[in-house]
């Protein structure tokens, strides 16, 4: 069936990441690892006198206590735990392994594509990686994850494989899409708070959003692509076809369209 608009645009993306995985998959690998290996942002403005990596208080920003500081960062671990146990909990529930290995599989990839940018923003300094761990966990949406790795185990065999996927991405992208545009908006405005604790743990939930939707709109279906094809291979029936029911709810991924157009709004704004 033929899709028009923003939806035929995502279902093309779809198709063609799903028809194409090896090509995708090593561009997101190279990117990855020009993160890890290259210096590609300049971290100088972060450097005191003594060489060490800290934000001075300039420019009128105000800096939070430490002892509010600790507070947050004890406050920001314990909500990640909670919302990664929640998650891991309803995925355990399918009793599917494939839904579990893929998802981890999406964690642990887009955890290293975000690490990696944040240690080259801020000098690799392990303090900062452990402030921004939690920003990832908390803002990250696994079930959405889920949802477009049920649709692809939905097929029943590897050709309709891209098709599953492409309407995956074609259901779940635009929302998503404006999900992140208004979180990174709504966010983005604790940068301009003049609080110093504040803006950093700004910048962390944007990179948080960003990078988990850039790896969910090309990592996540190149990955299940060519998961899907290798348990397929030499097969009479592909694998995961082992008498799970893999129908995602839909009414969990329906907008509402008046919030739909309130996020419209706020965006143009």
């Amino acid at each position: 069936m033929e899709k028009r608009g923003i939806k035929g645009l995502f279902h093309t993306h779809g198709f063609l990441c799903a028809s194409h995985p090896v090509e995708v998959l090593l561009l997101c690998i190279t990117g990855t690892v020009c993160l890890l290996t290259l210096s590609i942002y300049d971290a100088t403005h972060f450097e005191t006198s003594e060489g060490r990596l800290s934000v001075p208080v300039q420019n009128g920003k105000v800096p939070l206590p430490t002892g509010i500081h600790v507070h947050v960062s004890t406050t920001s671990y314990f909500l990640a735990l909670l919302c990664v146990f929640l998650q891991c909990k309803k995925l355990l529930n399918t009793g599917s392994r494939y839904l579990v290995g893929i998802v981890s599989i999406f964690s642990v990839f887009s955890c290293l594509v975000y690490t990696s940018v944040i240690g080259n923003i801020f000098g690799g300094e392990l303090a900062v990686l452990r402030e921004a761990l939690p920003f990832f966990f908390l803002l990250n949406d696994f079930f959405a994850v889920g949802t477009l790795a049920k649709t692809a185990l939905l097929a029943n065999s590897y050709e309709d494989t891209p098709i599953k996927i492409a309407q995956g991405v074609s259901t779940l992208g635009p929302s998503m899409t404006l999900n992140t545009l208004v979180g990174t908006l709504v966010i983005g405005v604790g940068t301009l708070s003049g609080v110093e604790e504040l803006e950093t743990a700004s910048n962390f939930g944007c990179l948080a959003l960003l990078t988990h939707y850039l790896i969910f709109m090309t990592f996540l279906p190149a990955c299940l692509s060519l998961f899907l094809e290798l348990c397929d291979r030499g097969k009479n029936a592909p694998q995961w076809l082992d008498g799970v029911d893999y129908t995602p709810d839909v009414h969990e991924h329906v907008p509402n369209p008046l919030l739909q157009h309130v996020k419209i709004i706020m965006v143009g704004n």
